[in-house]
């Protein structure tokens, strides 16, 4: 009997402690709960490895054979056509072109009336776009408007059940690519992510509103174009976001709407190839085939 009011007692004491930790010390209590989940992560182990999912990426290999970033767009296009041809199903990009390509022989032609003719590598970007399965990327700003001009997105995204002012993320400006490289996207979405206090990525933004209209991010406009859904709708309660559905997929987020990472594993764990080995023809096509494709880089 003893025994059993004891633990009544420390159960209860335990109780009231996470109680007042989570009204009083609310970003201790967030930073303790952060650190189990990342325990618990360990405790589970790697899950198996995605065949669905390949990043190429612009590491220090692609630099050191092609030169820094950025590269002259035309070799950029070069790299979606041959992703392209080799099957990959949908390329996101985690790369913004905010500027023209200063490297374009095109830009000569202004000061050399012989020259009129020189390629334009912006246009042979935007080119490629219009003729591989590619979703563009943009990036949000909090800090300042860098730009008053809002990307078009071909989905209708329906919100229910919104209530009040913070319940999503609403950032001041926007940073597009440059419009001719934006216009001749199908789609793009933003590639912002929200670290915590620790600097750790926990939880990843699916959606933000942006000047009174709620836009996706790149990897849920992916998802969105394969599950080929012309709607996205954002279920929500006084509470905030609780939900994002596109047809028969439900994805559940924290109340401003961002989605809880439920990390496959360590760093490296999805299927890297270099950019380097796209365009010098090095690499295993089946390892493309079908699947989404992520460019970034990590140089």
């Amino acid at each position: 009997m003893q025994n059993f009011w004891l633990k009544i007692l420390v159960a209860s004491g335990l109780v009231f402690f996470l109680s007042w930790s989570y009204l009083f010390m609310p970003q201790a209590f967030f930073s303790l709960d952060n650190r189990l989940r990342d325990f618990m992560f360990v405790l589970r182990g790697e899950l198996p490895k995605s065949q669905r999912i390949t990043i190429v990426d612009i590491d220090e290999a692609s630099l050191k054979a092609y030169g820094q970033w950025p590269w002259s767009r035309d070799l950029f296009a070069k790299l979606l056509y041959r992703l392209s041809d080799a099957g990959a199903g949908i390329i996101g990009l985690d790369i913004v072109f905010a500027e023209e390509d200063r490297t374009s022989p095109h830009r000569f032609a202004q000061a050399d009336s012989h020259a009129k003719n020189l390629p334009n590598y912006d246009q042979i970007l935007a080119s490629s776009f219009g003729s591989t399965p590619v979703v563009g990327g943009y990036i949000f700003t909090f800090e300042s408007s860098e730009e008053s001009r809002a990307p078009n997105i071909p989905a209708t995204v329906v919100a229910k059940g919104l209530v009040g002012e913070e319940t999503l993320l609403r950032p001041k400006g926007v940073v597009l690519n440059i419009p001719l490289l934006q216009d001749a996207l199908y789609s793009s979405g933003f590639f912002n992510n929200t670290p915590d206090e620790g600097g750790m990525i926990r939880h990843v933004p699916l959606i933000m509103e942006y000047d009174g209209v709620i836009y996706p991010s790149l990897a849920l406009e992916m998802i969105r174009i394969y599950q080929n859904s012309p709607r996205v709708d954002v279920r929500a309660d006084a509470g905030g976001v609780e939900s994002i559905r596109m047809g028969e997929l439900e994805i559940p987020t924290d109340n401003v709407g961002r989605l809880v990472v439920n990390f496959r594993g360590p760093g490296g764990h999805f299927e890297y190839i270099s950019a380097k080995n796209i365009l010098d023809g090095t690499f295993d096509p089946k390892k493309i085939d079908g699947r989404f494709v992520l460019i970034g880089t990590s140089a």
